[in-house]
């Protein structure tokens, strides 16, 4: 208990910069093996009274380069370890009047562009190859914890999207995905297993899942999306709308011409 004490204190103390982390060291420069160690402190019976962490941490504690707390350091570093970028679902985007389109087949698979309310996401053909393909990068990425995890990026951003078989049809039918498995969930679980107890810290989606955010916090496009779902989707929901605001056009009208000889008048006198 004690080793894993002084264990868990160390890597706290790491995380939070203060500390030099070594260039031979094994948990810092994996991203793999980072995701391991979070996993398993998390586990109930790898759980280490508090009051015991405690006491090893004011044991070690140097006056001068300890600047936080135990508390403060668990904190910095779960917080760094559960982050995650993005967690709107296709229902909630579209009622903020979000669309998706098919991007470039031409260009790099992970292009995914968002500007002015529309997501572009290139084609992805999902075959009996596409999991090992996958699997196979985001391996090699997450061995090394240099340069940006493109792949990475891209599975998760997918995995943050796409949480049902609805959610893979509805791409479908828009020729983003191109399912040639033959089930809907099976491209649904792939993603989700894909991107289990794998690092996320260098998700390189930040300042596009920062735009989508900042659509769907505006106010007046979930408005008008309501607008369009509610009384422009057919004929039979726009003819009343018409009416009531051609309804109101009139009653304006008329009450402008019944009080303007009584301005006139008043002028007048």
């Amino acid at each position: 208990m004690a080793v894993d004490g002084l264990f868990i204190i160390e890597l706290f103390r790491k995380i939070s910069g203060h500390f030099k982390v070594y260039d031979n060291d094994p948990i810092f420069h994996s991203d793999l093996k980072s995701t391991r160690v979070v996993r398993d402190l998390v586990l109930l019976e790898n759980q280490i009274p508090m009051s015991v962490l405690q006491t090893l941490f004011d044991l070690t504690k140097d006056p001068i380069s300890d600047h936080f707390s135990l508390v403060q350091l668990a904190l910095i570093f779960f917080e760094g370890a559960s982050n995650t970028t993005i967690s709107a679902k296709w229902t909630e985007l579209q009622r903020s009047g979000v669309k998706f389109k098919k991007g470039s087949e031409c260009g790099s698979l992970i292009d995914i562009k968002f500007s002015k309310g529309v997501f572009k996401i290139p084609p992805l053909l999902v075959d009996d190859c596409t999991e090992f393909f996958f699997r196979n990068l985001i391996a090699h990425e997450q061995q090394h914890s240099q340069g940006t995890h493109y792949i990475t990026s891209y599975a998760l951003l997918m995995d943050y999207l796409v949480n049902s078989a609805e959610d893979v049809a509805f791409l479908r039918d828009l020729g983003i995905i191109k399912n040639h498995l033959g089930d809907d969930n099976k491209v649904s679980s792939l993603f989700t297993n894909l991107c289990s107890e794998i690092y996320s810290g260098k998700f390189c989606y930040g300042d596009l899942c920062d735009k989508v955010h900042q659509y769907y916090n505006q106010p007046y496009n979930k408005w008008k999306a309501n607008l369009k779902r509610d009384y422009c989707n057919s004929p039979w929901t726009i003819l009343p709308v018409v009416a009531a605001i051609l309804i109101l056009f009139l009653t304006i009208w008329a009450t402008l011409f019944t009080t303007l000889p009584v301005f006139n008048v008043n002028f007048k006198l």
